[in-house]
């Protein structure tokens, strides 16, 4: 208990701080530090552990012997300790204790990058946990509804933070699932779960008395529905033991039954509470708050409109449902309805309680009026000519409001599944026997109304307004605002209630319109789903234009794309669309030169479609680092005119980089940090509402703020210059450090081309202003192999090109890879023999060279290799090299088997530590065994089979002067066990197979004969002795 006194008394003070920091009030830091000094260093002997609770503390000067206590107090923590304590913080109840926590957070990300990053390399999937929930917080601090200042500064620095952690692939961050929401309960549930878990929390952390006073007003009329009474509470009857005594009075009978049953009711609600939420409260059972009744002023029809807020379209709407409301639970809504003003916590999670009263117990046109609201904010969402479809201003708000009836629907649909579920569960209880019939039913007292036809009827009610918004509209919206997953939830939904399965074969097939078709195909295409793409291709009776290029998009065929647009073009000569698709086009097989050249005929051509084309001209331009025309584009993007749509969805957030890119050069500091906030405030709304999903959905705009924590990286290295007057070295430490832990960073991305694309051009762009060539080769490389992993096989050949203009090493093996996916095994195994052969013969090794040109080079016993680290380096490179090499020649049989041994050999004789050449030099040796132990029993029961007994025998010795399959074990138990004594990157490869090998044999071993086991025993003994 003294330790949360002292956290409130904290949240208070830090409240003081953040005013101090607005520069409302200078005069009274001093008063400030000695109000914390009290608290902590004077207090530290009585509040003892409890120090270690407190919320954290700005680390200023000032404060430094409050800091010292709390430290001392703590003990040494871990940064994992650190990062479980910040998540704490940040899910406090009060805005300015959230504010501290996220700022000192921010802190903590600068100065201990380096070990935020090695807590990943060095414990993974054990930190997930913490990372998980820190993400889940700080998307919560980026959906914060409060209009005060600190609220708006709270959601900058939580999407600031989220930069800083970096765009964690979605894979590796734990599904966080979200309690499950159970609106069936009783009153008295709901009167608890409203003071437990929202009002006692909006009263402590109020910000102002006009909240806290809008709390408490609420709690006070939530109690005396309940019929909690003074005398609960010692101190409050303490209080008005004397008031009590002086009243004189006597009641009927009756009423001194009804005044037992609610003393009892409010008994019992009471005792559920905490002792700590009962501090709280208790003065709310003497106070006398009023709230003056207030006229429906409410207009008829839909409130909704999509340039309203979030937080005023959900008020309104809540004080409509609440002036309709019906039923016991009616006062309970009224009670609520001050506070509902000022927290948007409460008010959603009181809106489906709301619209659940008006559904179930609500006239017909409290029933349409809801039908009607939902269908406002879903129809302006799917029509392609709101605001939330082409991102304006507002496009942020709408998507919460958006997202907010999404997770109502949810909420109503789970409700009735709830209730068909209790009552299929009721149903054999009642049929079976009667006693057990009034059991069923006080049983599900709490969660059913005492008529069953009544739930029935209820049920119904929910399920009729469900079913009165289109699943087609619910698509549409889900589309527009990329829940791509939801979108094909509901449009599956309605084309089968239209058409049918998709199956040809089910009982109900219909035949599919071209325009339903279609909408999945673009739905299937936000998902990345090429197969299902091609497969709903199939469903028309011919391909169309469109289906053609989406599943060319999505396959990487952009040539194939390209052709397809300018066939297009000739059928429509001057349509925008098409032609912002083909500099699309150009963008993404990176010929970069071409879209400048292309955007320069567009602007002199079709200008008044300038700020389209600029705005993507502005993509290739900064890419390319031609800063003339980067500046012209930019003035063209920023004019009045007509902006096409499809060009939108990056574009924009590279006009932003852009322009920070401009301020980086012409050395405004102010204009480069005015222009990142700016962006940063661009995607906070859109990051809020895809949070409020999931993480997948949100990671976008968290790959977006990833960059943009990069771009103020790269700011403060230039130390006030222009990046094209200042060249970086390697051997500059703090730009070593920085590229370090980008690479680090880059790693924990998604592996997928849209989500590392921006960030290696933009550390294209750093190399080639710096003039470091092999940098930019490997930016390149790393662009070609996610290229080549997304089926981009014209993109990767031209990030090949550009590697090896820069002078990347291992070129070769990136464009041997490329063959090889595309099905030319020949072209790649000669590009990696080539390779080999312009290396240095006593590196690679005279027996590989050998084994390569199939004739003898001298000199046969080559120097020992040497030890520094460049040579390590340039010896790991041969080794890819090599094992590449060794891998193909083994799966197209182009070798025998002692030039493919004598090749992993000199593998492993060049990197005696990669655990990569153990592991393939066993699987090799593996395949051998295999096929031995085959071949070997094949024969043997064959001849078993086919021959007399006496001639059977001198089979089986022939088939014994051949090597036994067992003979092979020991090299391969042997290089399997290597191999994960130095990595564990083929654990779940390697360990299973190895035990399967140990195993098999030593069952084996101890099942066959006498004469056999002799033959085993040496290789028995061999085996045991790798383990022992």
């Amino acid at each position: 208990m003294a330790s949360r006194r002292g956290s409130f008394g904290i949240a208070f003070v830090l409240k003081a701080i953040s005013n101090e920091r607005d520069g409302n009030s200078s005069s009274h830091k001093s008063k400030i530090v000695e109000i914390l000094e009290e608290l902590v260093v004077q207090n530290k002997v009585i509040l003892k552990q409890h120090i270690r609770e407190f919320p954290t503390v700005p680390n200023v000067l000032a404060l430094a012997e409050v800091n010292k206590v709390i430290q001392e107090a703590r003990g040494l923590m871990t940064l994992k300790d650190q990062l479980h304590d910040v998540v704490e913080g940040l899910n406090h109840e009060n805005l300015n204790v959230r504010y501290m926590v996220a700022s000192e957070l921010s802190k903590l990300l600068n100065l201990k990058r380096e070990e935020f990053m090695a807590l990943f390399t060095k414990e993974g999937d054990l930190v997930m946990d913490v990372m998980s929930s820190l993400i889940t917080s700080l998307f919560k601090g980026c959906a914060e509804e409060s209009r005060t200042s600190v609220g708006q500064r709270l959601k900058l620095i939580c999407a600031d933070c989220l930069g800083a952690i970096g765009a964690i692939d979605p894979a590796k961050v734990k599904v966080i699932s979200s309690t499950r929401f159970k609106i069936a309960c009783s009153d008295d549930d709901l009167i608890f779960e409203l003071i437990h878990k929202h009002l006692a929390r909006a009263f402590r952390a109020a910000p102002d008395t006009i909240i806290q006073d809008s709390a408490a007003l609420a709690i006070q009329e939530l109690l005396k529905i309940a019929g909690c009474e003074a005398s609960l509470d010692e101190n409050v009857l303490e209080q008005t033991k004397n008031k009590q005594q002086m009243k004189v009075g006597k009641s009927s009978t009756r009423g001194m039954d009804e005044c037992t049953e609610m003393s009892g009711r409010g008994q019992r609600l009471w005792d559920r509470f905490s002792n700590y939420i009962k501090e709280i409260i208790a003065p709310c059972l003497t106070s006398r708050f009023q709230l003056p009744n207030m006229s429906d002023s409410a207009a008829c029809g839909p409130i909704y409109r999509p340039t309203m807020s979030f937080r005023r379209w959900i008020y309104f709407w809540i004080k409509k449902l609440t002036a309709h409301a019906t039923g016991s639970r009616s006062a309970i809504f009224n009670a609520c309805r001050g506070i509902v003003r000022h927290d948007m916590h409460i008010a959603m999670y009181l809106l489906p309680y709301l619209v659940l009263n008006a559904v179930c117990d609500g006239t017909e046109d409290a029933r349409s009026g809801i039908t009607e609201e939902i269908l406002s904010v879903l129809d302006a969402a799917a029509s392609d000519s709101s605001p939330t479809a082409v991102h304006g201003n507002n496009s942020g708000q709408s998507e919460v409001c958006i997202q907010a009836v999404f997770t109502l629907l949810d909420n109503l649909g789970q409700w009735v599944d709830d209730v068909k579920q209790e009552l299929a569960l009721s149903q054999p209880l009642q049929s079976s026997n009667p006693r057990q019939q009034v059991k069923s039913k006080d049983q599900i007292m709490t969660t059913l109304p005492k008529d069953s036809n009544q739930v029935l009827v209820q049920c119904t009610h929910v399920a009729e307004l469900l079913g009165a918004i289109p699943k087609i509209t619910l698509a549409k919206a889900s589309f527009r605002c990329h829940a791509y997953a939801r979108s094909l939830l509901y449009f599956e939904s309605y084309v089968r209630d239209k058409s049918g399965a998709f199956n040809p074969a089910s009982e109900r097939s219909g035949v599919f319109e071209d325009e339903d078709i279609s909408f999945l195909m673009e739905v299937y295409s936000g998902l990345d789903e090429p197969d299902g793409l091609s497969g709903l291709a199939s469903l028309r009776k011919s391909e169309s234009l469109q289906d053609h290029l989406l599943i060319n998009k999505k396959a990487g065929n952009w040539a194939e794309v390209l052709t397809s647009c300018e066939q297009a073009l000739q059928m429509e000569p001057f349509s925008v669309q098409w032609r912002s698709d083909v500099l699309n086009c150009w963008l993404n097989m990176c010929h970069l030169q071409a879209v400048v050249t292309h955007v320069d005929g567009l602007n002199s051509r079709i200008p008044q479609y300038r700020k389209t084309w600029c705005t993507q001209g502005v993509q290739a331009a900064w890419r390319l680092g031609r800063w003339d025309l980067m500046d012209e584009y930019l003035t063209g993007a920023d004019e009045e005119g007509i902006l096409c749509s499809s060009s939108e969805s990056n574009a924009l957030f590279d006009k932003d980089v852009a322009k920070i890119l401009q301020a980086m050069m012409k050395k405004d500091q102010f204009s480069v940090a005015e222009k990142i906030a700016l962006s940063k405030q661009a995607l906070i709304a859109p990051l809020a509402a895809a949070g409020m999903d999931s993480y997948a959905r949100a990671y976008p705009f968290v790959v977006k703020l990833h960059l943009l924590r990069e771009l103020e990286d790269f700011n403060s290295l230039l130390n006030g210059e222009s990046f094209l007057g200042r060249k970086f070295q390697l051997d500059e430490p703090e730009f070593s450090r920085t590229l370090e832990n980008w690479e680090s960073r880059l790693k924990l991305t998604q592996p997928s081309l849209w989500a590392r694309e921006p960030l290696l051009a933009f550390r294209s762009l750093v190399f080639r202003a710096s003039g470091l060539g092999a940098e930019l080769g490997k930016c390149w490389i790393q662009y070609a192999k996610l290229c080549r992993s997304a089926g981009h096989y014209e993109t990767a050949n031209r990030a090949i090109l550009e590697a090896k203009a820069a002078g990347a090493s291992n070129v070769h093996i990136e464009k041997a890879k490329l063959l090889w996916s595309t099905r030319r095994a020949d072209g790649a195994i000669a590009e990696l023999q080539q390779s080999l052969l312009n290396m240095p013969i006593e590196v690679v090794g005279s027996a590989a060279i050998s084994s390569i040109t199939s004739f003898s080079v001298v000199p046969v016993n080559p120097p020992p290799l040497l030890s520094d680290t460049q040579s390590m380096n340039e010896n790991l490179d041969i080794a890819k090299t090599l094992l590449l090499y060794t891998r193909w020649i083994h799966y197209t049989g182009q070798k025998q088997k002692e030039d493919v041994i004598n090749l992993y050999s000199r593998v492993k004789e060049l990197q005696p530590k990669w655990e990569k050449g153990f592991f393939y030099m066993a699987k090799y040796c593996d395949e051998v065994l295999v096929d031995a132990r085959k071949r070997q029993e094949d024969s043997t029961e064959q001849s078993v089979r086919v021959m007399p007994s006496n001639l059977a025998v001198v089979a089986s010795t022939n088939v014994s002067s051949e090597r036994r399959w067992w003979t092979y074990l020991p090299d391969v138990l042997l290089f399997y066990a290597k191999g994960l004594h130095r990595g564990h990157k083929n654990l779940f490869q390697a360990l299973p197979r190895l035990l399967t090998l140990w195993f098999d044999f030593g069952s084996i071993y101890y099942r066959s004969s006498a004469q056999s086991r002799k033959d085993m025993k040496n290789v028995h003994v061999k085996v045991c002795s790798f383990y022992d």
